[in-house]
């Protein structure tokens, strides 16, 4: 992991985990994502989250990432797909 964090929101599909959120060292609430690919054991820097969220749930659904909950924040839905850009998900 790039940034050590605790308290994340993260899923897994095939060889690559997602985790996003979470807090981090300096007990910040944070907006940063990092993928792992777990053949080449390499973590990737995603475009940060529009809202910093802890204690959050991540989950793929239809080949996209979502991140559910959490606090610090409102609670609506984000989702970072193939595109990897974050948006809010309506009726969320």
């Amino acid at each position: 992991m790039n940034s050590p964090r605790c308290l994340f929101g993260s899923a897994s599909l095939g060889v690559k985990a997602i985790i996003a959120g979470g807090i981090n060292a300096q007990g910040d609430i944070v907006s940063t994502a990092e993928i792992y690919n777990s053949e080449t054991h390499t973590w990737e820097t995603l475009p940060s989250m529009n809202r910093a969220r802890k204690m959050c749930s991540g989950v793929f659904m239809d080949g996209k990432f979502y991140v559910i909950g959490g606090m610090a924040s409102n609670t609506k839905v984000l989702t970072c797909g193939k595109s990897m850009i974050w948006s809010d998900v309506l009726g969320g």
